[in-house]
């Protein structure tokens, strides 16, 4: 049975497909809105844990995209506060633009927006004009780069959309601390003395950055890694930050870095973890250097969950969890999770993409 799902034509449907776990077919074709490459801008800094719940809200609220990490073992915190910064004159002048209205989507910022200025960014609105349609058609880039020399390395950057190089060279960061953390596999009393020395050496300045959205946003995951990610209530953020703290202090564990605090809106689909509130994604990960498994990573990942699951917390559907029916009732609401699986009879009456993973789903126990 081939179907059409139309967000406006039938919401509910629509609702269930956005998060469908691969249970109700096959998606062919996805018409998705997208906004116009431009410029953006992210600024890194280090905060004390201890200053977090003073500014949290106020972060989150004053930038299109905001998050935070936790380095354990230490009393400091990495914050990102990231906004696209392209001025509204240089939306306008530009022919081949289309309109904001056009483009942009409920709670985004997009190109043009008036709430963005030129003033709040380091660059000049002549550079943020020449980079952004460097960004927009990377064939314009050498004719740019010869008309404005003093911008030759922004635009090169904007063009070649490659963010400026770290600090630190990448095979010290990856060869040597690989190493260390194999070594506290051993020896795992070394592991807050890495942390903290990583902390000092990478995440302890400020460190201002641009480029394409999905430039300024990503980061290195480094090496193979266990992760476990939960979506809470973002009211919440500064409770859990502290229970994720007293997990390692109160166990005794020695643990990785870093500790992720993202945010975003709420959504409204049947099995979103951000449905019906605003929600902040904590994540935690335990790498595996050189293949190699910490003590600490099962007893961890397992302490980490329950607890968020107490908070009210929903888990990311594609990272470590245990869950069974009675828990996704609780999280989502017994009603949705009944309406998930009733339609997803309907599409799919012989079960023919129920798998162990969701059979597991399904148990109630």
């Amino acid at each position: 049975v081939l179907k059409v799902i139309d967000r406006n034509a039938n919401h509910a449907e629509w609702a269930h497909w956005t998060r469908h776990l691969g249970v109700l077919g096959v998606i062919t074709e996805v018409t998705l809105q997208a906004d116009r490459k431009t410029l953006w801008r992210r600024i890194s800094a280090p905060i004390p844990v201890a200053s977090i719940a003073s500014i949290v809200d106020q972060r989150v609220a004053n930038n299109e995209y905001y998050r935070f990490w936790w380095t354990p073992h230490t009393n400091m915190c990495y914050e990102a506060t990231i906004r696209p910064i392209a001025s509204a004159d240089e939306e306008q002048a530009d022919t081949q633009s289309v309109s904001v209205k056009d483009v942009e989507a409920p709670g985004r910022h997009v190109i043009g927006d008036p709430r963005l200025t030129v003033g709040d960014a380091n660059l000049d609105k002549h550079t943020i004009s020449s980079i952004t349609k460097a960004l927009r058609d990377p064939h314009q880039s050498h004719q740019l780069w010869s008309q404005h020399q003093s911008e030759q390395q922004l635009i090169q950057d904007a063009a070649n959309r490659v963010l400026p190089e770290p600090v630190n060279p990448a095979a010290i960061q990856h060869t040597v601390l690989e190493r260390a953390l194999y070594a506290a596999t051993f020896t795992p009393a070394l592991q807050p003395h890495i942390n903290q020395a990583y902390q000092k050496t990478y995440l302890n300045q400020t460190q201002e950055q641009y480029g394409t959205a999905g430039e300024v946003m990503s980061f290195d995951c480094l090496f193979r890694q266990h992760t476990a990610e939960w979506a809470i209530d973002a009211r919440h953020t500064v409770e859990a930050l502290e229970a994720v703290r007293r997990i390692v202090l109160d166990h005794n564990l020695k643990v990785h870095f870093p500790v992720e605090f993202r945010f975003t809106d709420a959504d409204d689909t049947t099995l979103s973890p951000c449905a019906g509130r605003k929600t902040c994604f904590i994540g935690i990960v335990m790498f595996r250097p050189l293949g190699r498994e910490a003590p600490d990573t099962p007893k961890f990942l397992e302490l980490f969950s329950n607890t968020m699951k107490a908070m009210g917390g929903r888990t990311h559907w594609a990272k470590y969890f245990h869950l069974n029916s009675a828990d996704i009732a609780k999280m989502y609401g017994a009603d949705k999770w009944q309406a998930f699986n009733q339609y997803r009879k309907e599409c799919d009456p012989k079960g023919v993409f129920v798998n162990e993973w969701f059979s597991e789903l399904l148990s109630q126990h």
